[in-house]
């Protein structure tokens, strides 16, 4: 399973092979408390392993560090492997005997994030094809089927991919409770999270009513500050010290204050007393926070986006194509009460049903293996995977991984010489 590191920081050094016996403790203990508030409480039988990763932090992602994943799964249990973000897992693995698609019988990638937008807004705008091509070969090289959480990831391959939810949520909030008043936005405090847009809907609410709408704005982050000043003004807030104290966006000038109450961060499931969830991001790929309030018997406003298609069978998902819909649905929101979850509705959010459509969509039919067998897909991706292979062997690969922006995940080769040097001198 490929790590992120946008909700948890991690130290450079924490994750190397001198503390991996630290780390391990650190995550068993979380993996235990966080287990009861899993939907899916029959875990009895699931065993994990560790393996030892290193952080890039200029990417702010975990990668893993020589062939320790593969190599270790006994071939007598190689049968059907699901990857999670294979692209990630790949872009700088180091080369082994074994690669995922020829050890594997059938292996699953599991699509979840926009890296070519994350890429765009984080680096430079060309390097954005580059990492999408990039993560496409991963895709061909080392899965037999794709599924991508929603039609917002980019095309891979087509003849392998399809768009699924295989996401559910906490059993704790499919205990159905309707909020009696209030609006609310809940998720990490950055501008790429629609705050931008969020501001323009509350001023053309203001336009069409003659006053802003009430909400609060759950969470923290980086931006959180620049996002304060946005909606309620230089003139309000204290200004930083230290000097330098510049405006971050053109909001901050506004002569009149948007009333949203920044509460700080907050478990979603305390969120209950509240009865309208607004999210205008348009950069998820799927947003859980929207299904955890339709869960809970909130009315959900969102834009008209491909990450949202899987709400629209919900009734009390409403979706926006402008922003003076979104005015009238928000009437509407503050007027009515929404509909009581059918126990069929309230089981598609489940983490049995996301399993259920997961199993589905994982599945490929003998006509369609024999089409990309006759077409000469399977051998052509058989080739991309040798060839990556070649290319990462030697001192050229961990050159070629420096070239590509691997960084501190550069040197897999030297990492995996090392190893077996001390290895060699332990024994």
């Amino acid at each position: 399973m490929a790590c992120r590191t946008s909700r948890t920081p991690i130290r450079s050094g924490s994750i190397a092979w001198g503390h991996s016996n630290t780390v391990r403790v650190q995550l068993n203990v979380s993996y235990q408390r966080y287990r009861p508030f899993n939907a899916c409480t029959s875990l009895h039988f699931l065993l994990y392993r560790f393996y030892p990763a290193r952080l890039h932090s200029g990417m702010n992602s975990i990668f893993p560090m020589g062939d320790s994943i593969c190599s270790s799964i006994p071939a007598e249990k190689a049968d059907v492997c699901f990857l999670e973000e294979p692209e990630h897992l790949n872009w700088y693995r180091a080369p082994g005997k074994d690669w995922w698609s020829s050890k594997f019988n059938h292996v699953v990638g599991i699509g979840h994030t926009n890296y070519k937008a994350y890429v765009r807004e984080h680096f430079l705008l060309v390097g954005a094809p580059i990492v999408g091509t990039i993560s496409s070969l991963m895709v061909r090289a080392y899965c037999h089927k794709l599924i991508k959480l929603s039609g917002v990831l980019q095309t891979y391959a087509p003849e392998k991919e399809v768009v699924m939810n295989v996401h559910g949520i906490r059993s704790e909030f499919l205990k159905e409770t309707p909020g009696k008043q209030g609006i609310y936005f809940i998720g990490k405090l950055l501008w790429a999270k629609g705050f931008d847009k969020l501001i323009d809907l509350q001023t053309q609410y203001r336009k069409e009513t003659g006053e802003y709408f009430e909400m609060d704005v759950i969470g923290s982050g980086p931006e959180e500050l620049e996002i304060q000043r946005a909606f309620q003004g230089r003139s309000i807030l204290e200004k930083p010290s230290g000097g330098g104290d510049f405006p971050k966006s053109r909001y901050e000038f506004r002569k009149h204050a948007i009333p949203a109450t920044f509460a700080g961060r907050r478990d979603h499931a305390e969120c209950r007393l509240y009865k309208i969830f607004v999210n205008a991001s348009i950069t998820e790929v799927l947003c859980t926070t929207t299904a955890e309030a339709i869960a809970m018997g909130k009315f959900v406003i969102v834009p008209a986006h491909p990450s949202n298609d899987f709400f629209v069978q919900f009734p009390n998902c409403l979706q926006y194509s402008s922003k003076k819909e979104f005015v009238t649905l928000l009437r509407y929101a503050l007027t009515h009460d929404p509909e009581p979850l059918t126990p069929e509705l309230k089981h598609l959010l489940t983490w049995e049903a996301a399993t259920e459509r997961c199993l589905e969509a994982a599945a490929i039919s003998r006509r369609d293996a024999a089409r990309l067998e006759r077409i000469g897909k399977t051998k052509s991706d058989h080739y991309i995977a040798k060839m990556h292979y070649e290319l990462g062997k030697g001192k050229k690969g961990d050159v070629i991984r420096k070239f590509l922006g691997g960084g501190p995940v550069s040197d897999q080769v030297h990492y995996e010489t090392t190893l077996k040097s001390v290895s060699t001198e332990r024994s």
